[in-house]
């Protein structure tokens, strides 16, 4: 049965204890950059990636991220709400072997970018309740530039049962919270 918070929240929004905005309705949480990169923050066009590759460097883009040997890729992590047909996500980075990251960035402008299909990946953002330890992912592409789907693997993870289960609205509260935003209803 799905929460009369929620249809409060989605009808009327919130004001934020925290950050002082009114936020209407459900909002992600993204992540900037993958937690290893420490280069500066402003990205670069995503067309850049190519000549950054062929140039050795080091870049951060929207959707891309190359430091050194690694190779990353902006994903979405959805997360249902148990009852309805809402969702949330984090905006979270995973990574790619150099040779899918290549196949993945050719086909990422493509109308069938999902023909990449599925890849190994590992998390490379810190979630709420998780170790600092590396998490065992899957990439998923999507069509028409849309960010891929990143799946948790690791059955322990306190992401993946919210995944696999779905969210409630307290759970949702708890996300906000640990990420700076505190809900007032009216």
């Amino acid at each position: 049965m799905p929460d009369d918070r929620l249809s409060q929240l989605l009808a009327n929004g919130f004001n934020c204890a925290s950050c002082g905005e009114r936020h209407l309705g459900l909002f992600d949480i993204a992540f900037d950059h993958p937690d290893p990169w420490t280069g500066p923050t402003e990205k670069e066009p995503n067309w850049a990636v190519r000549h950054a590759f062929d140039e050795g460097r080091d870049i951060l883009s929207e959707d891309f991220c190359l430091m050194g040997a690694h190779r990353f890729v902006r994903c979405i992590l959805p997360l249902k709400l148990i009852g309805t047909s809402e969702s949330s996500a984090f905006g979270v980075w995973g990574t790619l072997s150099q040779t899918r990251f290549g196949e993945f960035v050719e086909t990422f402008d493509s109308p069938d970018g999902s023909s990449f299909g599925t890849a190994f990946s590992w998390l490379s953002n810190r979630l709420p309740e998780a170790s600092d330890s590396p998490v065992r992912a899957q990439i998923r592409a999507q069509n028409k530039r849309q960010r891929p789907i990143l799946q948790i693997e690791e059955v322990g993870h306190p992401i993946f049962q919210l995944q696999f289960d779905g969210l409630t609205y307290d759970n949702l509260l708890a996300i906000y919270a640990h990420y700076g935003h505190r809900l007032l209803m009216n």
